[in-house]
């Protein structure tokens, strides 16, 4: 479900964002869907298409496929006009659904980020994944042998180095941030 909205949502954004000013612009294409005011050029209407096979990996290219994506365009096109109409893109309740969504998504591609890095700078050592081993067959001892854990242990032992680092890199980020907190403020005199 949260799939479906995300995409859903994804959709709709890219299409408000997206839009062509005349029938063709430089490197876009020829325009091939027109609702009211909004223009979706072929270029645009191709990305689109690629990000949702992305976000789908069952999706299969067919033309039917292309002719039952571009009409989800103008049905969400309509309602995201109609929306707009009612002005219900300028609700505080809306625009905080929004922020939320951007921080959220922010966030998450600054984490990915940070861990594609911490990975490919990490190295787990044999020894490392040998000493998971032994404290494993300690508690269990009838663990399979170590070479048929080897990749599992490995797989371990770097998650934990990960999270660590990320946590630690988070903490950096924090203390070397100017944060000032009014627990009076928030919490009373009592602090409580």
């Amino acid at each position: 479900m949260k799939k479906v909205l995300l995409c859903l949502i994804t959709a709709a954004v890219c299409i408000y964002v997206v839009s062509c000013a005349s029938e063709e612009q430089p490197d876009q294409g020829p325009v091939v869907l027109r609702v009211n005011d909004y223009c979706l050029c072929q270029k645009e209407f191709r990305d689109l298409l690629a990000q949702e096979m992305r976000l789908d990996e069952h999706y299969k290219l067919t033309l039917d496929a292309q002719k039952q994506f571009l009409g989800d365009l103008v049905a969400r096109q309509v309602l995201i006009q109609e929306a707009k109409r009612l002005e219900l893109d300028s609700r505080p309740g809306f625009v905080l659904s929004v922020q939320r969504f951007w921080e959220s998504t922010l966030i998450r591609d600054l984490m990915d980020m940070k861990a594609r890095e911490i990975e490919a700078n990490t190295l787990v050592t044999q020894e490392e994944v040998l000493d998971l081993y032994r404290k494993q067959k300690q508690n269990d001892p009838y663990l399979p042998a170590f070479e048929d854990m080897r990749d599992e242990l490995f797989d371990r032992v770097m998650e934990e180095k990960k999270t660590r680092l990320l946590s630690e890199w988070i903490k950096g980020l924090e203390a070397g941030s100017d944060v000032e907190i009014s627990e009076k403020s928030l919490f009373g005199q009592s602090g409580a």
